[in-house]
């Protein structure tokens, strides 16, 4: 998943894992990946049917079932 994130993110001229300013997040189009976010670890961008809006999901290892749970953020 991380080379397709590389790939769609050099693409569009943004480097991968890049810090999610407002412009940024602004900027979605329904046809991107999802964009994670270099400053909180497991916190993605992820794009809707409108442009300009997406939602946040915080990707996160539960230490009691080692599973890789999402939680969204705002709704």
């Amino acid at each position: 998943m991380r080379k397709s994130n590389e790939a769609a993110t050099a693409q569009k001229g943004r480097k991968p894992y890049t810090i999610l300013t407002d412009t940024i997040a602004r900027s979605i189009t329904p046809d991107d990946k999802v964009l994670p976010d270099r400053t909180v670890r497991g916190l993605e961008l992820r794009p809707t049917s409108r442009k300009g809006r997406g939602y946040w999901y915080l990707v996160y290892t539960s230490p009691v079932t080692k599973k890789r749970p999402e939680l969204p953020l705002g709704i």
